[in-house]
């Protein structure tokens, strides 16, 4: 399932920079969410296995930090 979402996630972001309209842009931009979503309630798992007892909160906090962080520098750099 991670693969799919990885791929679907990757897809439909291409996807998106293509669209011409509003309305292609907000389409894709909802199933660039439920791909997003989709790497996110798997991966959680993942990192929790991953990392230690005592330096597991602050793993899934660096995780779910870098969600709003990568929309910031996406921002960033359209504005560029």
């Amino acid at each position: 399932m991670l693969g799919m979402s990885i791929v679907a996630y990757a897809i439909v972001t291409t996807l998106t920079s293509l669209t011409t309209g509003l309305y292609g842009l907000a389409v894709c931009r909802f199933f660039t969410g439920i791909g997003g979503g989709g790497e996110l309630s798997i991966a959680g798992p993942y990192v929790t296995e991953v990392w230690t007892k005592e330096r597991r909160g602050a793993s899934i906090g660096i995780m779910f930090a870098f969600y709003p962080a990568g929309h910031l520098f996406s921002d960033l750099i359209f504005l560029f």
